[in-house]
């Protein structure tokens, strides 16, 4: 690179060299406002020929910050020439963030997508493997149709691979990340796959599980002898890890047997602020089975058992006896109670003080020839603060100021009583 001075009042030239010519480059710049000195221009130069662009961007500004203020005490204003290269000078790139940033940029997708994004470089890979971007479990069948996340080939994977087999190779890949989880979603048969789900809570990080997700059975009905009972056991398996190594879980959705186990282990889930229970119909041979005897007291064992339950919903298609009494539904801090959609859900005595919303559309108990309670009668005296009945809110609380009339109470579907479904008794 040549320099060579014109004259006075005109600005410096740079001769650059290209193949055997010499071409002039006439390049202006100012910096920090202030144009720099001529006499500057060696002291610039010389430090091109030192590797200025080879230098760390700070260094780089503190240079030019030097020039420039040798510049003010000179009255002679010229320009700098820009430097041939600088336009090359390497910029921050996505790949130099802190592998902290890197995490935090992928927890914003899923689990298929970091797995894919995981395969651009070893920087991602490596923040892929954090156990806090592994926070969800989800082992149901919409979401095992993309495999990701295994290995094998796609074809492989269509006509060789099973549920369980996914499933399997699912929590191996969270087990070997350590994965934090903070929700698990379970869709799958208990009784062949329930020790996958017991070796991922033992191995993985499960302190902070708020919300379980268990749907373990694949119809309304099992009988007690044979692969049910041994379902019912893992799916209590299940539970019982749970309880000793997720403390703190809120929300918990499941199907359950009516056996006395089976209440006592989720009335053990103090935390649970949110539960929602399927109950498995049992066959008739079952009610006179000793542990999986079905008792009203069961479902009484679990609601008063909660401190913090404050939303429950219960479905239920169970075939009661001819002598069942019917389930008290007891709390003091239950808010929100939805039985709808449920065949032969009894309901004998209601005490729930705290209690807003109640919704039991389509909530009937089918059996004519035995006197069913009046649900109003038991919602005006166990249920003061209620204000939401079936999708209707009213400002003032108490089933009182409601002021509804048969005709409106009929059209409503909640009440099985001859009062309030008279056509009850074509059943």
């Amino acid at each position: 690179m040549v320099t060579k001075r014109r004259k006075k009042g005109f600005s410096p030239v740079f001769w650059v060299r290209r193949g055997k010519r010499l071409v002039r480059r006439d390049c202006n710049v100012t910096v920090s406002g202030d144009s720099v000195g001529s006499n500057e221009l060696s002291e610039l130069t010389c430090s091109l020929e030192n590797g200025f662009l080879n230098s760390t961007p700070k260094q780089r500004e503190q240079t030019f910050c030097i020039v420039a203020r040798n510049r003010k005490k000179k009255k002679n204003s010229h320009v700098v020439p820009i430097f041939r290269g600088m336009e090359n000078v390497r910029k921050t790139n996505i790949v130099d963030l802190p592998e902290e940033c890197l995490v935090m940029i992928l927890s914003y997708l899923g689990p298929h997508e970091i797995c894919r994004v995981s395969s651009i470089c070893k920087k991602f890979f490596e923040a892929s493997q954090h156990p806090g971007l592994w926070w969800k479990a989800d082992f149901r069948f919409v979401s095992l149709m993309s495999t990701k996340f295994v290995a094998v080939d796609s074809l492989e994977v269509e006509t060789i691979m099973t549920n369980s087999q996914r499933r399997k190779l699912f929590a191996m890949f969270l087990v070997k990340r350590k994965a934090a989880l903070r929700s698990l979603e379970v869709d799958f048969d208990a009784c062949e796959e329930g020790e996958i789900i017991v070796k991922l809570i033992e191995c993985c990080n499960v302190k902070n599980l708020t919300s379980v997700d268990m749907r373990w059975w694949k119809s309304w009905d099992y009988l007690v002898d044979g692969q049910s009972v041994k379902e019912v056991s893992a799916f209590q398996q299940i539970l019982q890890k749970l309880l000793q190594l997720c403390p703190g879980i809120k929300s918990l959705k499941c199907e359950i047997d009516l056996s006395g186990n089976t209440a006592r282990l989720i009335s053990q889930f103090r935390s649970i602020e949110n539960l929602s229970l399927v109950f498995l119909r049992m066959c008739r041979s079952m009610y006179t089975h000793i542990e999986y005897g079905m008792e009203s007291s069961h479902l009484e064992t679990i609601i008063s058992s909660l401190p913090n339950l404050q939303h429950l919903k219960i479905r239920t298609r169970q075939s009661v006896p001819d002598d069942f009494p019917g389930y008290v539904v007891k709390s003091a801090v239950l808010k929100t109670f939805d039985c709808s959609w449920c065949k032969c859900f009894r309901i004998r005595d209601l005490d729930l003080p705290s209690l807003h919303t109640f919704e039991g559309i389509n909530s009937f108990d089918f059996r004519s020839y035995q006197p069913c309670p009046c649900l109003f009668k038991l919602i005006e005296k166990g249920c003061p603060k209620i204000q939401q009945l079936n999708k209707k809110k009213f400002v003032v609380s108490g089933l009182k100021n409601f002021r509804l009339n048969n005709f409106q109470k009929q059209q409503m579907f909640i009440c099985s009583c001859p009062e309030h479904a008279p056509w009850r008794e074509n059943f």
